[in-house]
């Protein structure tokens, strides 16, 4: 505690010794020697004593500071086994930095970053200069390629082609960068010389591996729903995008329910979403996410094929041409009205999306148990001038020997569009 207080109280007064070191010369391109400096440091030893003097005897008389030489650790002479080590680390620039996909190289800017030159023994009690390492520069470094390595798992793509599944893409593991094992790598390699690099990472196997396909049971097409968004404003087309892409890959068992929400997820600018219009509170506004109901009403049609038990399904408040025809389409809006199904096969069931031209897919792949479906519709019962209607659709599933499972039966009932008149975009 006393030494802490007279460092903090007479720091001041103290020039501490400098250690010899070394210098880049960008300019040159060596390392120059920073010379020892011999400095002066309050003897607290002394000081100490004279007051412990002063305090058993009572006095108060100043009492004088004595400075006394502060040598340094290193001398200049014993700085030439760092400069050597230092000049065979950046000899060795550029190093290789890779890991599955990616791959950079550690430039010698970036090495001077994290040298750093400080005191260690020697032998025989010697101290010396030594090479170390800014391991803060280092994670920061590494921190800044985090983005172009970590990936989520990517699940195996699979095509239907002449009765049978077959996969075109690969599955590839998530990997997310580990920092601090990342750095021991790059300390070690420049220790040993070694000029390739392969970064340590975390990986996470995918739900759809390119080995499981078979054993999840996923064996057929079971179905596909599609629709045409064609003339779409550039921002309804960019959040079909990525609203579609949420849905590629998802996995359900058998049994499991699916809820469109639910998957979504959260629909603001942080996801990428812009502003399109929605229908909302008796009028339609761009919210951001606007266009997603496009994406929802291709899942609920592939699932009307699939033969899917429909849980919850609701209609939009008035027709909309990007859902023709009228009376087959789902729309959404977080948290509620949702659109669920449940996953009613035998096996795994695999939903798949693409986007091709103005048209968006959702394939449905599992094992088929032999039903067939049909649809009737969706009907037109009902079209009024200001543009209301009524419609229908019916829905028959029979197994496999053609007996009848379930019948049954989506009504929709639209009001005119003129009582959802647009209004200016408040996100402007």
């Amino acid at each position: 505690k006393f030494s802490a207080a007279i460092s903090e109280k007479m720091g001041i007064l103290e020039t501490p010794a400098e250690n010899a070191s070394l210098t880049y010369d960008k300019g040159k391109e060596v390392f120059a020697l920073k010379s020892a400096k011999t400095g002066k440091i309050v003897d607290k030893n002394s000081l100490q004593a004279e007051i412990l003097s002063a305090m058993a005897e009572f006095r108060t008389a100043e009492i004088a500071v004595k400075m006394i030489d502060d040598f340094p650790q290193v001398d200049d002479e014993e700085t030439e086994a760092a400069k050597e080590k230092a000049e065979s680390i950046l000899t060795s620039a550029p190093y290789v930095i890779l890991t599955d996909d990616f791959k950079t190289k550690l430039q010698k800017e970036d090495i001077l970053d994290f040298l750093e030159f400080v005191p260690v023994e020697g032998g025989f009690g010697e101290i010396i200069l030594g090479v170390g390492f800014v391991g803060e520069e280092m994670k920061n470094y590494l921190i800044s390629l985090a983005p172009s390595i970590n990936r989520e798992p990517v699940n195996a793509v699979l095509a239907y082609e002449s009765g049978k599944i077959k996969e075109f893409a690969l599955s590839k593991d998530g990997i997310v960068l580990k920092i601090d094992e990342s750095v021991l790598k790059i300390k070690d390699a420049f220790e040993t010389g070694e000029k390739e690099i392969t970064l340590e990472v975390e990986r996470t196997k995918p739900l759809i591996t390119t080995d499981s396909i078979e054993n999840l049971g996923i064996t057929s097409l079971l179905a596909k729903g599609e629709s045409d968004f064609a003339g779409s404003p550039k921002s309804r087309v960019h959040n079909i995008k990525i609203g579609a892409a949420k849905f590629n890959g998802v996995l359900l068992k058998p049994g499991e329910e699916f809820s469109f929400n639910a998957i979504l997820g959260e629909v603001d600018e942080k996801g990428g979403y812009l502003p399109e219009l929605v229908i909302k509170q008796n009028k339609t506004t761009p919210e951001y996410g606007g266009g997603i109901c496009q994406v929802s009403t291709t899942a609920f049609r592939g699932a009307m094929f699939a033969g899917l038990e429909i849980l919850e399904r609701a209609p939009h408040s008035f027709p909309v041409r990007y859902y023709n025809p009228q009376g087959f389409d789902a729309t959404v809006y977080p948290p509620s009205p949702d659109f669920k199904f449940k996953n009613n096969t035998p096996a795994h069931l695999l939903i798949q999306t693409r986007i091709k031209s103005a048209k968006i897919f959702f394939e449905f792949y599992g094992m088929s148990d032999g039903r067939t479906v049909k649809i009737d519709g969706p009907r037109i019962l009902e079209k009024k001038e200001d543009g209301s209607m009524k419609t229908v659709l019916y829905r028959e599933i029979y197994d496999k020997d053609g007996n009848l499972l379930k019948k049954s039966v989506f009504r929709s009932n639209y009001k005119s569009p003129d009582l959802y008149p647009i209004e200016r975009n408040p996100l402007e």
